[in-house]
C-alpha cells in the first residue's frame, strides 16, 4: 500500500514524472510496490534504507507512510526507527534492542519499539519515543521524550496490520510531531539543527530496524513520489503534460479548475493548456486529512537560439554554430543553407562551417513544438601586399646588406625570419642581412589575421683574385736596381695593385705589375678585386749576386745631420758620392758605429749589421752640437775590405 508524500516547501507535493531511490544497507531488501523489508523474520538481523537526497531542515516536511511491525507479539522484536543523520548513506547500527540505530551519531530518531529492554528503561507496552545520537536508552541525556504507548489503550502493534504513520517537522515553531494510525501520539519542541547537528542544516533520512533473540518481518511502504523539487512546469504551445501528485491511490484527488484537464479527479491528469494557468490540487489521505498545493503551468513559445562566432577569418577559418532553445531537451535540430556550405553536423545541435553564407536552424522540441532561427556568417580573408629589396650583396667590403620591406597595409603586424642567414638589427620594415641566405618578411592583417610574405635571397661574392708572382734578377754592384717581371693577375681591369717590402726598396711602380726595386728583401704584391673588395697576395725575395764588385772610391760619411723629419739629412749613414741614394749598408756585414760628445762621453753605439742613426740615444733626442764618430766596417762586394773611419759630426735640429 502506498501513501503520500514528503514535501520540503509545502505540506503537500505535486510532482511531474519524478521518482526517488534509496540506498539499502545490512539485511534490508525491496519487496515491491515501493515497500522495503528492513528485517526478515530471522534472529539478529539489522537493516536500513536511506533516501538518495538529503533533506533541508530549514524547510517543513510532512511524511506519511505505511509501517508493518510483523505478526508475532510474544516472540516478536525489536522495532523500527525513523532517522535523520549526517553520517552518510552507509550508516548502520547494531541489531536487537539497538533497532539498527544504536552506535552512530549525530542523529535524531523516532523509535517504534516492540520489545521491552529493561536496560534501556523500556515500558512493557509497544511504544513511541524520540531519541538521539545512536542511543536507545530512555534514561540518558540523549533521550528526548519519554516513551508513550503507540496506540492508546492497546499494548501491541505487532498485529500483522498496516499502520499509518505520519511525521511532521515545522522549523518555524521547531515542533516535531508523530501520528500513529491517524492519532497524534508525540509532539515535541526541539531545535534539531542546533541541538543535534551543531548547525548543519541538511541531513540524510531513512529507516532502521533490528531483531535479536526474537524477530519479526518489519517493513515500511513509501509513496513513489515522496519528494520533489519544483511543482512548476513550462510547456511549449500545443504540448501536453501529465500532472502527478504524490499520495496513496486509495485517497481522493481534485484538480481545480478542470480546464484543459482530461480528468480533474485523477491522480495523474493529462493537461493540454492553451495559456498560462494555475491549478490547485486537493488530496484527502487515508486519515481524512486534506492537503493542498498549487502547480503553475506556463505556456510559452519555443525560441530557437544560435550562438557562436559568425565571422570567418584567418584567426577562425572554421567556426561552430551552437543550436539551442529556451526549452532545452528533448529537442531535434536540423541545419540548412542556401548559399553557404555545412562541413559537418547538419542533423545535430552544433554545426561546423568554413564558408560564409546564411544558415538556418530548425528546432523541434519534444516532438511537439518547432521554431526557426537564421544567422548570417561573414568572411574576411584580406591580406596585404609585401615586397623586399636588397641593397647589394655580401663581399669583402660589405659585411651587411640593407633589406627594405614595403607593404600597402596601414595598420599591420610584421615579422622578419631567415633560413640559413643571420638578421641584423630590425627597425620596422628595415633590417640587414649579415650572412648569405633566404630572408622573409611576413605581414599580418590584424583585422583578418591573414598573412602574406615576401622573400629574397641574399648572395655573397668572396672570389679572390688569381695572382702568380713573377721573377727578378739578382742585384749586383753594377746592377743596383732590378724589375720584378712576369707577374700575372686574372682580372687586371677590375683589380688594384699595391707592392710592399720588408727590407727592400721600391723605386717605382708601387701600383704596377712590374715594379723597379733596389736592395735585397721580400717584396709582396697585394691584388684587390675592386668589385668585391677581396684581396690575394704573393711574395718574391730579391737577392744580391755573390760575384758583384762594388766601386767604393766614392764612399763617404756625413759631417752634418738634421734629424727633424723633413726627409733631408735625417740620418747618419755611409753613401756613395756618385749615387747618394744607393744603400751601401746592405753590403756591410760588419758595421760598428760609436758616437761621442765633445767631452769624450760615448752617447751611442751599435754593432752588427748596418744601421742608420737618427740622432737619438736610448730613444731620446741628443742636443744639437758637435759630436765625434768612429766607424769600423767590413764591406763585401766582389772583394772584402775592412776599414776604420772617424770624423766630426755636426748635429742640428
Amino acid at each position: 500500500m502506498k501513501l503520500i508524500s514528503l514535501n520540503l516547501f509545502f505540506l503537500f507535493t505535486v510532482v511531474m514524472g519524478y521518482s526517488q531511490s534509496y540506498f539499502l544497507q545490512g539485511d534490508a531488501s525491496a519487496v515491491g510496490g515501493d515497500c522495503y523489508q528492513l528485517t526478515p523474520p530471522i534472529n539478529t538481523q539489522t537493516g536500513a534504507i536511506w533516501y538518495d537526497q538529503q533533506i533541508n531542515l530549514l524547510e517543513p516536511f510532512d511524511l506519511e507512510l505505511i509501517m508493518n511491525l510483523g505478526n508475532q507479539d510474544q516472540n516478536g522484536a525489536d522495532g523500527i526507527c525513523f532517522v535523520l543523520q549526517t553520517v552518510g548513506t552507509n550508516a548502520l547500527g547494531t541489531s536487537g534492542g539497538g533497532l539498527g540505530f544504536l552506535g552512530f551519531a549525530p542523529a535524531f530518531a523516532v523509535e517504534f519499539d516492540t520489545w521491552q529492554n529493561f536496560d534501556y528503561a523500556d515500558p512493557a507496552y509497544d511504544h513511541i519515543a524520540m531519541i538521539s545520537n545512536g542511543d536507545v536508552s530512555h534514561i540518558t541525556s540523549n533521550a528526548i521524550t519519554t516513551p508513550i504507548q503507540a496506540i492508546e489503550g492497546v499494548a501491541n502493534i505487532e498485529d500483522g496490520q498496516n499502520h499509518i504513520v505520519r511525521l511532521i517537522w515545522e522549523p518555524e515553531t521547531m515542533v516535531f510531531s508523530v501520528y500513529f494510525d491517524c492519532d497524534l501520539r508525540v509532539s515535541h519542541e526541539i531545535d534539531i539543527v542546533t541541538e543535534i547537528f551543531n548547525g548543519q542544516t541538511t541531513a540524510w533520512w531513512g529507516f532502521t530496524a533490528g531483531t535479536g533473540g526474537s524477530n519479526n518481518s518489519q517493513t515500511v511502504c513509501l509513496q513513489e513520489n515522496i519528494i520533489t523539487t519544483s511543482p512548476d512546469e513550462e510547456l511549449c504551445q500545443g504540448a501536453s503534460t501529465v500532472l502527478n501528485v504524490g499520495g496513496d491511490t486509495d485517497g481522493t484527488f481534485l484538480w481545480e479548475p478542470g480546464t484543459y484537464l482530461d480528468d480533474p479527479t485523477s491522480q495523474t491528469p493529462v493537461c493540454t493548456p492553451e495559456e498560462d494557468i494555475t491549478y490547485t490540487v486537493t488530496y484527502t489521505d487515508l486519515c481524512g486529512f486534506e492537503l493542498s498545493a498549487e502547480v503553475n503551468i506556463i505556456v510559452d513559445e519555443v525560441v530557437a537560439e544560435i550562438t557562436g562566432e559568425t565571422a570567418l577569418n584567418c584567426y577562425n577559418p572554421v567556426t561552430t554554430l551552437n543550436g539551442d532553445n529556451n526549452f532545452g531537451s528533448p529537442s531535434v535540430y536540423n541545419w540548412s543553407t542556401d548559399n553557404g556550405e555545412i562541413d559537418s553536423g547538419e542533423n545535430s545541435q552544433n554545426v561546423v562551417i568554413s564558408s560564409p553564407g546564411t544558415y538556418t536552424l530548425n528546432v523541434l522540441y519534444d516532438g511537439q513544438c518547432g521554431a526557426e532561427e537564421t544567422v548570417e556568417v561573414t568572411a574576411d580573408f584580406t591580406t596585404f601586399d609585401v615586397a623586399i629589396e636588397a641593397d647589394g650583396e655580401l663581399n669583402c667590403d660589405q659585411d651587411a646588406v640593407p633589406l627594405t620591406g614595403t607593404t600597402n597595409g596601414e595598420d599591420f603586424l610584421f615579422n622578419w625570419t631567415t633560413t640559413n642567414g643571420q638578421l641584423g638589427e630590425i627597425d620596422g620594415l628595415n633590417t640587414t642581412a649579415n650572412e648569405e641566405g633566404n630572408y622573409t618578411l611576413t605581414i599580418t592583417n590584424p583585422e583578418s589575421g591573414c598573412e602574406n610574405e615576401g622573400s629574397i635571397t641574399v648572395t655573397g661574392n668572396f672570389d679572390l683574385p688569381i695572382v702568380a708572382i713573377g721573377e727578378a734578377d739578382s742585384l749586383s754592384c753594377e746592377r743596383l736596381t732590378v724589375e720584378i717581371l712576369g707577374t700575372f693577375v686574372d682580372d687586371i681591369e677590375n683589380s688594384s695593385i699595391e707592392w710592399t717590402t720588408i727590407g727592400g726598396t721600391i723605386v717605382t711602380g708601387v701600383n704596377q705589375l712590374e715594379p723597379l726595386v733596389s736592395d735585397t728583401g721580400i717584396y709582396t704584391i697585394t691584388v684587390t678585386n675592386e668589385l668585391n673588395g677581396c684581396s690575394s697576395i704573393a711574395s718574391i725575395e730579391v737577392f744580391a749576386s755573390e760575384e758583384q764588385d762594388l766601386d767604393l772610391s766614392g764612399l763617404a760619411f756625413p759631417n752634418i745631420i738634421s734629424p727633424n723629419g723633413d726627409g733631408k739629412n735625417d740620418q747618419f749613414r755611409p753613401f756613395l758620392t756618385n749615387d747618394p741614394e744607393f744603400n751601401v749598408l746592405q753590403y756591410m756585414p760588419t758595421y760598428e758605429l760609436s758616437v761621442y760628445n765633445r767631452w769624450g762621453t760615448l752617447v751611442y753605439e751599435t754593432t752588427g749589421l748596418g744601421r742608420q742613426w737618427d740622432g737619438k740615444t736610448n730613444g731620446e733626442d741628443l742636443a744639437p752640437g758637435v759630436y765625434y764618430f768612429i766607424v769600423n766596417y767590413e764591406i763585401v762586394c766582389g772583394s772584402a775590405a775592412t776599414q776604420v773611419v772617424n770624423g766630426e759630426l755636426q748635429l742640428t735640429r
